[in-house]
């Protein structure tokens, strides 16, 4: 597990050889969990697939919490512990093909290796259509009207109520659903 360390001053966003190896296990895993959903015809079975969310949080506590309420709501999550997670799988999705497959994303807005408006401006540039919700503890009006002009579907403050924002992720995942044919 990475420490989760402020970066420090002069210490540009190299991560150190263990971090870089991690994620780079982290990414062969996915990948190959990936290729044994994948049939011998080359082709990945076709069964309706869970809504996707990749949730970015740096603390781990809340980061394990939120992901266990998102999977018992039918969420398939993929975590990220900072923003280099969230490079990390931005990465690995461009290497693979395919696009992000993503529905939604939760991040927290203060992360080290980019921070939550980093993050939406760069998942936006994309796809300007994937909802992006950005969580903090550190109430900032300016940065939160920021986050709204970028494109963020909303920004939450801690502690928010989870059922408001489950009923959020549900609202915006029937919005985005095709209507039934007539």
């Amino acid at each position: 597990m990475m420490p989760e360390q402020p970066e420090q001053p002069g210490s540009g966003n190299a991560r150190d050889p263990a971090q870089q190896a991690e994620a780079a296990v982290l990414a062969q895993k996915q990948l190959s969990a990936a290729a044994e959903q994948v049939g011998e015809a080359g082709v990945a079975p076709q069964k309706p697939r869970s809504p996707r969310v990749l949730l970015a949080e740096d603390d781990p506590g809340v980061r394990r919490l939120l992901a266990a309420i998102l999977r018992k709501d039918g969420w398939e999550v993929v975590e990220a512990r900072d923003g280099y997670g969230v490079i990390d799988y931005i990465g690995m999705c461009a290497i693979v093909g395919g696009g992000l497959n993503l529905d939604l994303v939760i991040s927290d807005i203060h992360m080290a290796g980019a921070d939550g408006l980093r993050i939406l401006s760069g998942l936006h540039s994309h796809d300007p259509r994937l909802p992006v919700i950005l969580i903090t503890a550190y109430g900032n009006p300016e940065v939160e009207a920021e986050a709204m002009r970028r494109g963020a579907l909303a920004v939450l403050e801690k502690p928010f109520d989870v059922d408001q924002l489950l009923a959020l992720l549900r609202q915006r995942l029937q919005r985005e659903q095709p209507a039934p044919p007539s």
